[in-house]
């Protein structure tokens, strides 16, 4: 039986370009992976200048018997003017007579100044745990990492937020089909690679925040750089999650304010889970940082002992903004010895090549490399002298300034 309307197609023809029609809509409404990514980036910048306010509830870890904790943290950031960042946290647990949280003895405070990286505490008895300093990039990291970007641009364990993870990893797509999270139409983000396989649930009609993540690394995945095998306690198997999180409209801009992250780890130790309630009961785009005291190092005495991580092993104590070394009188006379002693062996050269010529005659060595040897530790010798003399010049100006008696040291 033939079409009977001539100048039409027939059905099969007509289903087929239906079908292909439809099929562009579909795969045109597919955004692009990386705008996606871009918005998300964009989107994250709203949070760089702010104050907030943000409170863990940790239970679980059945490996070590179950555990509950509360910790309460105070944010200040503005990344975009000056690079500063201050976070100050306590800690919070339930005594067995007290079903209420209680708080432990120590506050601990984060700052990271744009150009140096500060850590130290503050106990109830007012004393300063050893101020910790660095340069370091390591450092600047770790102590940049905002406490609550979990949900505000669902930072991971790696230090990142998950659209930069997401743009670093080998297979990274959007899928054709949104999914519905909490009630919200999503884009779904798929990624593997060497962090693992992450999945994203973007709602993008309202800034690109993440309603959901779920993150599954191997022992091959990278955690801070490294492999998960080669850690001392190497894990077979990490499932990182957020979920339920709600948003709400603050100062024009979509805020997650709460979610509950949760965690799982596989060792040879045995499986740690925990689950972590997050709230963000207040968050300020336009601070007052001069009122809330933020930035500020006065907290800190003079006479603080401090660390330098940059050089492990060298101590200073805190005086008035300054770094003051700490040598110890037999440091100061065991470096005078040295320096004698180098200071000897340069006015007498002789001794020491008549002392370094003395080769059994089997030695196989030629004079070339004798010279080489005397002449290595002749500049050595010299180096030794120099740094022995900028100690002990470091040395003594630290015993006048607490004594009182440097003229650089300003008047009270």
């Amino acid at each position: 039986m033939s079409w009977p309307y001539k100048g039409f197609l027939e059905p099969s023809g007509f289903l087929l370009l239906t079908f292909a029609a439809a099929f562009q809509v579909s795969a045109a409404a597919v955004p692009d992976l990386q705008e996606v990514l871009q918005s998300m980036g964009n989107a994250d910048k709203k949070y760089r200048t702010h104050s907030m306010t943000i409170v863990y509830n940790e239970q679980g870890d059945i490996s070590a018997g179950g555990k509950s904790k509360t910790l309460t943290t105070v944010t200040t950031r503005q990344e975009e003017a000056s690079g500063r960042f201050e976070r100050k946290f306590r800690h919070y647990v339930p005594s067995p007579d007290n079903p209420e949280p209680t708080v432990l003895d120590m506050e601990n405070h984060c700052l990271w100044t744009g150009e140096m990286a500060y850590d130290w505490g503050v106990s109830k008895r007012s004393t300063i745990k050893p101020l910790f300093i660095s340069k370091r990039a390591e450092a600047v990291t770790a102590n940049k990492q905002l406490q609550g970007l979990e949900l505000l641009s669902a930072t991971l364990s790696d230090d990142k937020p998950a659209w930069e993870v997401m743009a670093e990893q080998s297979d990274a797509r959007v899928l054709e089909s949104r999914e519905v999270v909490d009630g919200v139409p999503c884009l779904v983000l798929k990624s593997s690679g060497k962090y693992g396989e992450m999945t994203l649930w973007v709602d993008d009609a309202h800034e690109h925040v993440v309603r959901k993540l779920v993150l599954v690394k191997g022992p091959n995945s990278l955690w801070h750089g490294k492999e998960l095998s080669t850690y001392p306690n190497p894990q077979t198997d990490w499932e990182y999650r957020i979920e339920n999180v709600q948003v709400e409209l603050i100062d024009g801009h979509y805020v997650p304010v709460s979610g509950v992250l949760s965690e799982r780890r596989v060792s040879e130790l045995g499986t740690i889970t925990s689950i972590t309630s997050i709230e963000i009961p207040s968050i300020d785009f336009n601070p007052d940082f001069a009122a809330e005291g933020a930035f500020q190092l006065d907290v800190v005495p003079d006479g603080t002992e401090v660390w330098d991580n940059d050089f492990q092993g060298l101590k200073y104590t805190w005086n008035k903004g300054e770094l003051i070394p700490m040598v110890e009188p037999e440091e100061v006379d065991a470096l005078e010895r040295t320096t004698e002693q180098v200071v000897l062996s340069q006015d007498s050269p002789q001794a020491v090549q008549t002392e370094e010529t003395q080769i059994p005659a089997s030695t196989n060595i030629n004079t070339q490399t004798t010279g080489s040897r005397f002449s290595l530790r002749a500049a050595g010798s010299v180096l030794l002298a120099a740094i022995g003399c900028v100690l002990l010049f470091l040395a003594v100006r630290n015993r006048k300034r607490l004594k009182g008696d440097d003229p650089e040291t300003p008047s009270e």
